[in-house]
């Protein structure tokens, strides 16, 4: 229902573009009205999480999109042309508008549901954190990853590891709930997220889901507040050099010279795993015509670009697409 009123003001702007008094008032109204519905909304879905631990998650989107096992036709942006990319007046890229809004209130996200429940989402992440340890098809790694606790997911990927990551960059961290599951398995973490917001949250994510203090674990995790481009040139001569790389709904948001960037120095390094994933139909995926949300379209023939680089292609299905380098 909030999607739908969202798209219905969004048309209606568009339909008086031509009548300016009547296209600014309803645009001051949208100012307004916009973020006052979405706190709202994001403060009732607090309230009904913190009802029942195991609460079954509001039926339409989280249910049609996210904890379904069948793709469901995600709705999607047309494909367009070249996106211009905004910038600060120092001519460097905005990430302004990452802000801890944008993750946790800014849109109505029943993708955190797990995150609120103190555990990792499944179809996306749990999918990736089981590729980084060996698990080879989207279809077994949805039957085994657990969605009852955090420590059960643990145990579960350690249980089922036929690969023992050392080193892993989790690119676009975001919450860090990723990081925080890879950190209690003993991988060495880089959680590596430009946005201004994101180290706040990684840090409360590790603390809360791993029940453990951020400096308790010494050099096995870093939070690096930077570009994947500014972290490329930070590593790619260090010996210490991460084996695993993942991008969890963060691609889309990069560049596409940096992902291809990255594909060339792993395929000098060698021994590397490279990982993609999205919900798992949300493929392909096209810039939202923002300028700083979802600036790349992210489809097979990307993913085809990344895998010539690779000596093995270990899985594609949908948006998750496994390398080895």
């Amino acid at each position: 229902m909030f999607n739908l009123f969202m798209h219905a003001l969004e048309k209606i702007k568009n339909y008086l573009r031509h009548v300016p008094p009547l296209y600014r008032f309803l645009c001051r109204c949208y100012d307004v009205l916009i973020p006052v519905s979405r706190k709202a909304y994001y403060y009732w879905v607090l309230f009904y999480y913190s009802l029942n631990r195991w609460a079954a998650p509001p039926p339409v989107y989280y249910l049609r999109y996210v904890r379904s096992n069948n793709p469901a036709g995600r709705p999607g942006h047309p494909p367009r042309g070249n996106i211009e990319i905004k910038k600060r007046a120092d001519g460097a890229r905005n990430f302004s508008d990452y802000t801890e809004a944008y993750f946790l209130e800014g849109t109505v996200r029943f993708e955190n549901y797990d995150y609120f429940q103190g555990r990792v989402r499944k179809e996306d992440m749990g999918s990736a954190a089981l590729y980084g340890f060996g698990v080879g098809s989207f279809k077994q790694a949805q039957q085994i990853f657990p969605e009852t606790t955090f420590e059960d997911q643990v145990r579960t990927v350690l249980q089922h590891a036929a690969r023992k990551p050392r080193y892993m960059a989790d690119v676009g961290c975001g919450l860090g709930a990723l990081a925080a599951l890879y950190l209690a398995c003993g991988v060495k973490v880089d959680a590596v997220d430009p946005s201004p917001a994101s180290q706040a949250q990684v840090t409360k994510t590790l603390e809360t889901f791993t029940k453990k203090t951020v400096p308790s674990y010494g050099g096995n995790i870093r939070f690096l507040n930077m570009t994947l481009f500014k972290y490329l040139s930070e590593v790619q001569n260090s010996p210490d050099f991460p084996d695993t790389w993942i991008f969890v709904e963060s691609v889309e948001h990069i560049p596409r010279h940096e992902t291809l960037a990255l594909a060339r120095l792993l395929k000098t390094r060698k021994d590397c795993r490279l990982i993609i994933t999205n919900a798992v139909d949300l493929h392909p995926i096209h810039p939202d015509n923002t300028g700083w949300n979802h600036i790349t379209r992210v489809d097979d023939a990307f993913y085809a670009e990344l895998t010539q680089m690779a000596t093995t292609k270990v899985l594609q299905a949908g948006s998750h697409l496994v390398l080895e380098f």
